[in-house]
């Protein structure tokens, strides 16, 4: 029993002695770190530790109390694994080479010039394999030892190994791809699952780069990291993270990423897709989105969380590029209370700011969320509202690696495009240079390039407003800017009916032009100002208008105007399409008049053609003109010359002086214009002046269209407020004054019926005629031969008036009518008329040298004539004489001689000769004078 107890106290003081020395040689700091992992960094000793060993029992196994190591020094880290036969197998987790060891405490041991070769283990066909992963140098490590489950001296795989000057490199291949780590001092610890690694303290600096086209560098202070021993590809263990403590710098060719908090890199070793996240003052520099040069974007925010996919060869999601190792951006995330994106002179504001990549895994397209604003800095700037997000897209950038992946050529974009901006939401555009704003409900894209050329489209309800116009719709626009002008299209590229649109063209120089309607619409503004508006609307009711000028009913649409405003070019149709204009007449009075027809258009801005079938020009009052075309020019007058052509042209409705009355003409071809002809010109053609110089109050039409001119077979048609016929004409051309109701008819032959109510009527026939109405009303008809037609008048009575009820006057000269009589100065022939207008060979047949007839107002027949170097037969009497004079009231007939035998009348079986013989036609009463010269009556048997 003493034996047994002194046999203790001296292991004790043994033990008591050894802790003493080993204090004593690494001092009271070193035990504090080994026992926790924590505290000051280790180190080396210059004393030599003592070699002491103590068997004790520690659940029935051996444990070392100090270890002592010098020289070489190799370790092999395995992990026993069973196997399906029942045997085991030792897979290596690691190797660890030194070229000089020391024992620096009584389990301390430090290694020099170091070198580790780390393993994963892949689960074999019939055993698992240990693959070389990486390589991890060293200048010195220092490493606590211990022994294992069998007893064996092994490095303790709970407690750090201390390294210095450190480089981690992995192997070509392998799971960790293309990684190098390099850093001044780190802790490194494995265990079953991998290799766990930090930073003594969190502001030591260090540098990771991960390879690959382009390499990514990452730096910080202060790293804790995890590297996977990964036992198959889809081992959940085997991801790699690394957080860096504090100012986190990770760059990637042009592109930097920096933030003054902390970094976590993650990453998953089987599918290569890795994760970073940067907080605090986060700034990403480099991105070449939009931009023409690298290094010219760059982002500001508080918070980033990018992805990344590194992988080995050809993979389905990256462009190749050379070499075996590929990296691309997937996607980055920023986020703000206001996160900036600084591009080129752009500046995109948001809460969050997302990036992803092309094909090719450069930074692409930039999408801002939360009350997203866009402004291009400096003065004049565009600026940018959307109520959802905004997309900046780097339009080379994308389609670049596209064409490439799809094995076209890389095109040169040049000009086409640089920036396209795309905005979800309600959005709003500002242009102060172009004074322009625009409003989109449902969205809005813009394309930019540097040589100035602007696209922009919108979706929804959406406004257009500029200091020139004012354009709205319910679908969208298009708005297209470049070098030569700008283009709006309002409504969607394929016709949609149900859009509706409205447009506000102004100009300082002219009345504004609204515009609106249904379907599409499409403005083409040149440099120098000039506009061009097309327009289709299936509805057919777009409408036009400018000032007293409105075009509606229109199926399409295409409007030409001048820089300075005034229209060039109109071309409207439409089935029924419709313009609304107002006459002026030369006094400044004003009437409205419509334009009616299938198109309407304007070469000039002055002039207007309505083509239809038929056109036609209605004034208030209904009075109207029709024709398949009608020509409107303005004339110096102020009131226009109207033109109307057609199979026939006609125009109808038209009141002239007497209350109730009006006119209706047909002809091939109509003109109608303002008297511009001085009152002498007017009254050498027999025409009264009354138009010109007594207008009448309220006839505006009639002053405007005081002249009508008709061409080609042509009718014209005169009646009362009853529609009862008054006058008709026919021809082949006319010159109509209406208010004055004053003509020229000309044809082969012309021919006007004059007709009173009570059944009276006068029908001239004439090469050509001059006629007008008296102040009574009475007709005033001059009718003119010609070589090829002499002119002639019937004269019809009514009632029973007589056997000279009805008559006709042939002349060589002119046959003038002035209301109740006939004057014809010159050879003449009066004839009666039968049944049927046929001349009645037993009636009346007078041949004279002149003729001046006297005609009942009321029954329309002869009431006296008067002729000079006449002959007369009728019936059975005959008469000659110098001056004849038929009294149809007292039923005589007169004849005078200036000879002795210079008158005669013949009865049935005599001829009486005087200077004046007198007979009473109805009775037969006879009587002769001699005549004044003295000579005697005779009579011949």
């Amino acid at each position: 029993m003493t034996r047994f107890f002194v046999r203790v106290v001296l292991a004790l003081l043994i033990v008591a002695g050894a802790l003493a020395a080993l204090r004593w040689a690494i001092g009271d700091d070193f035990t504090t770190d080994a026992a926790s992992n924590q505290g000051s960094p280790m180190k080396p000793s210059t004393h030599t530790a003592p070699d002491i060993v103590v068997d004790a029992t520690d659940d029935g196994k051996r444990s070392a109390i100090g270890i002592s190591v010098a020289g070489r020094f190799d370790f092999t880290s395995t992990v026993e694994t069973p196997l399906p036969d029942g045997s085991r197998a030792f897979p290596k987790r690691y190797e660890l080479h030194a070229e000089d060891s020391a024992t620096v405490a009584a389990d301390l041991a430090r290694l020099d010039r170091v070198t580790a070769h780390v393993y994963r283990i892949v689960d074999g066909l019939l055993q698992p394999e240990s693959r070389k992963t990486a390589t991890i140098t060293a200048r010195v490590a220092f490493v606590q030892l211990g022994r294992d489950a069998e007893g064996r001296p092994s490095i303790r795989a709970d407690r750090d190994m201390d390294l210095t000057d450190v480089v981690l490199v992995s192997v070509p291949g392998s799971a960790l791809r293309d990684l190098r780590l390099e850093i001044a001092r780190v802790l490194v610890r494995q265990d079953e699952n991998g290799i766990h690694l930090r930073t003594p303290d969190d502001r030591m600096p260090f540098v990771v780069t991960f390879g690959g086209e382009p390499a990514i560098t990452m730096r910080g202070r202060g790293l804790d990291g995890f590297v996977p021993g990964l036992r198959g590809e889809d081992d959940a263990s085997g991801r790699l993270r690394l957080d860096v403590a504090h100012e986190p710098v990770v760059t990637r060719g042009a592109m930097k990423l920096a933030a003054t908090g902390t970094l976590r890199y993650t990453e998953d070793l089987a599918t290569g897709d890795g994760r970073i996240a940067m907080r605090e003052a986060v700034v990403v520099e480099g991105i070449d989105a939009t931009a023409t040069g690298g290094g010219h974007a760059t982002a500001h925010g508080d918070e980033l969380d990018a992805a990344i996919l590194r992988q080995k060869g050809a993979a389905d999601h990256v462009v190749q590029s050379g070499g075996e190792q590929r990296a691309a951006w997937r996607a980055l995330t920023l986020r703000g209370k206001r996160a900036r994106l600084l591009v080129q002179d752009f500046e995109l504001q948001c809460d969050r700011l997302v990036v992803t990549p092309a094909l090719d895994g450069e930074p692409a397209i930039f999408s801002a969320d939360g009350s997203p604003t866009l402004t291009e800095r400096g003065e004049g700037g565009l600026s940018f509202r959307a109520a959802e997000r905004i997309h900046v897209i780097d339009v080379p950038g994308l389609l670049g690696p596209l064409h490439s992946f799809a094995g076209f050529p890389v095109p040169r974009f040049g000009a086409l495009a640089q920036r396209l901006f795309l905005f979800e939401g309600r959005a709003h555009v500002d242009d102060p240079k172009h004074a322009l704003a625009v409003d989109a409900a449902d969205g809005l894209s813009a394309l930019r390039s540097d040589s100035g050329l602007d696209l922009v489209r919108g979706s929804g309800d959406v406004a257009l407003t500029s200091d020139r116009f004012t354009a709205s719709g319910d679908r969208g626009f298009l708005l297209a800017r470049g070098p030569r002008g700008e283009r709006v299209r309002l409504g969607p590229a394929v016709l949609d009916p149900s859009h509706r649109f409205r447009l506000v063209e102004r100009n300082a120089a002219r009345e504004p032009v609204t515009l609106d309607g249904s379907g599409r619409c499409a403005l083409v503004r040149d440099a120098a100002g000039a506009m061009t508006l097309d327009v289709a609307s299936p509805a057919m009711d777009a409408r036009i208008a400018r000032g007293d000028d409105v075009v509606s009913a229109m199926r399409t649409l295409h409007l030409v105007t001048t820089a300075a405003g005034s229209v060039a070019t109109l071309v409207a149709e439409g089935p029924h399409c419709k313009l609304d204009t107002v006459l002026r007449d030369r006094n400044g009075r004003t009437e409205p008049i419509e334009l009616l027809g299938e198109r309407v258009t304007s070469d000039d801005g002055r002039s207007l053609t309505v083509i239809g079938s038929p056109a036609s020009v209605v004034r208030a009052d209904g009075s109207r003109l029709r024709g398949e075309r009608i020509d409107v020019t303005p004339l110096g007058a102020g009131a226009p010359a109207v033109v109307v052509r057609g199979t026939p042209a006609s125009i109808d409705g038209v009141r002239t002086t007497t209350a109730g009355e009006t006119l209706a003409l047909e002809a091939a071809r109509l003109v109608v214009m303002p008297s511009l002809l001085p009152p002498a010109v007017l009254r050498a053609h027999g025409i009264p002046a009354r138009s010109w110089s007594t207008p009448a109050r309220g006839q505006v039409f009639a002053q405007a269209f005081s002249q009508v001119f008709a061409k080609g077979a042509l009718a014209l048609r005169r009646c009362d407020g009853d529609g009862n016929l008054l006058s008709a004409a026919t021809g082949t051309s006319l010159w109509l004054l209406p208010e004055s109701e004053s003509a020229v008819l000309t044809g082969s032959p012309a021919v006007l019926i004059e007709r009173t109510p009570n059944g009276r009527e006068f029908v001239a026939r004439a090469e050509r005629l001059r006629g007008s109405k008296r102040a009574d009303g009475a007709p005033f008809v001059i009718l003119e031969p010609s070589e090829e037609a002499l002119p002639e008048i019937d004269v019809h009575g009514t009632g029973d008036a007589g056997p000279l009820r009805d008559l006709r006057i042939i002349a060589a000269v002119p046959i003038v009518l002035d209301g109740d009589r006939l004057v014809v100065d010159g050879d003449v022939r009066v004839r009666s008329l039968g049944a049927g207008g046929s001349i009645d060979a037993d009636g009346l047949d007078v041949t004279a040298a002149g003729v001046d007839a006297t005609l009942d107002s009321a029954a329309g027949t002869l009431r006296a004539l008067h002729a000079h170097g006449a002959r007369l037969a009728w019936q059975s009497i005959r008469a000659y004489g110098d001056v004849l004079r038929l009294d149809v009231p007292r039923t005589t007939i007169e004849v005078e001689g200036n000879t002795a035998d210079g008158a005669w009348v013949e009865l049935p079986g005599q001829r009486h000769r005087g200077g004046l013989v007198r007979v009473d036609y109805a009775s037969r009463e006879l009587r002769v004078w001699g005549p004044r010269a003295g000579g005697r009556a005779t009579v011949e048997r």
